[in-house]
Formats: C-alpha cells, sequence, structure tokens
C-alpha cells in the first residue's frame, strides 16, 4: 500500500509494508501485554525505548507511527499529547483498548 505524503505536492510517497492500522493492533496489544495501558509514553519509547527493542515496530519511520497513533485515537484507545519535538509527544492508552 501507499499513499502521497501531503507535505510533498505528490512529489513523495509512502509505502506501507503494513498499514499504520496493522501497527495500530500490534502497539496496542503490546502496550497492554506489557501493562502499560493507563500509562503516558513518548513516541521515543514506542519507537526506540528498551521496552520495545524486541518488537516488530521499533524504529518504525515517524510519519507511520504518527499516522498508528491517528488510529488509535480514532478508535479511542488512546490519546496524544503534544511535546516540545516529535519524539517528546505523548500518548496514553486506556483499559478500554483491552
Amino acid at each position: 500500500d501507499a499513499e502521497w505524503d501531503a507535505t510533498s505536492r505528490k512529489r513523495k510517497a509512502i509505502i506501507y509494508w503494513r498499514k499504520p492500522e496493522d501497527w495500530a493492533s500490534m502497539i496496542s496489544s503490546w502496550v497492554f501485554e506489557s501493562g502499560l495501558n493507563n500509562s503516558i509514553l513518548t513516541f521515543y519509547e514506542i519507537a526506540h525505548g528498551d521496552n520495545s527493542e524486541d518488537q516488530e515496530f521499533y524504529n518504525i519511520h515517524p510519519v507511520v507511527l504518527q499516522k498508528t497513533m491517528d488510529v488509535l485515537v480514532k478508535r479511542g484507545i488512546a490519546a496524544t499529547f503534544q511535546g516540545a519535538t516529535f519524539e517528546e509527544m505523548g500518548v496514553k492508552f486506556f483499559n478500554a483498548g483491552a
């Protein structure tokens, strides 16, 4: 699957080997299996943290991670919080997603 990068005026595309919806399911499962629900994680912790090193989403591209978080917010599983940088953005996962 692919989509145009919204900032590139159709000069760059994002090629997915997994859709954001698939990553969202994978990340939410990891959060609940790890007991991290009801806590706030930074995007950095999800993509590069010690707890996620053995996960398939480790080192996930920031654009894909943002789209994945958008899916989780729309599903009512999570809420995101603004940070000073992308890596400092936060996300809280709710129990309802389990």
